[in-house]
């Protein structure tokens, strides 16, 4: 079955820069650690919640939150991440499992490069002010 975002059109996939503000009942995501992948991923997305309507779907890896590089937090850092102010303009990088694979298999062969944070940047998918230099 296809991935549907909001009002069930068709989720757009990709590495994906998603900026929402917290509502009500929160960002209306949940995620959850796959320690074989390697990270946090978006394990459930409330149906027209604002990571809904931003574009969030389920099995999206979670690369960065508010310019920080994830890719070697724990689930609790991450969720800290997340809930810490601003609670408005909240910005959550993430990419959909199939772009990743891709991504994964054009990184240089015989060079690990230490996950798909390191690939993106070696792929100029990111421009440098959006993660922390120190990271």
């Amino acid at each position: 079955m296809a991935s549907t975002g909001a009002g069930g059109a068709p989720a757009v996939k990709g590495l994906r820069l998603i900026t929402m503000n917290k509502g009500a009942d929160g960002y209306g995501f949940h995620m959850y650690t796959d320690k074989k992948l390697q990270g946090q991923y978006i394990k459930s997305v409330t149906k027209d919640s604002p990571s809904d309507l931003c574009g969030m779907i389920s099995g999206d890896h979670v690369l960065a939150v508010d310019g920080m590089d994830c890719s070697q937090e724990t689930h609790h850092q991450v969720v800290d991440r997340v809930r810490a102010e601003p609670s408005s303009g909240k910005k959550v990088l993430v990419i959909d499992q199939q772009t990743e694979q891709e991504m994964q298999a054009k990184v240089w062969e015989g060079k690990q490069e230490g996950g798909i944070a390191s690939a993106c940047r070696l792929f100029g998918f990111l421009s440098g002010w959006y993660f922390n230099a120190s990271n």
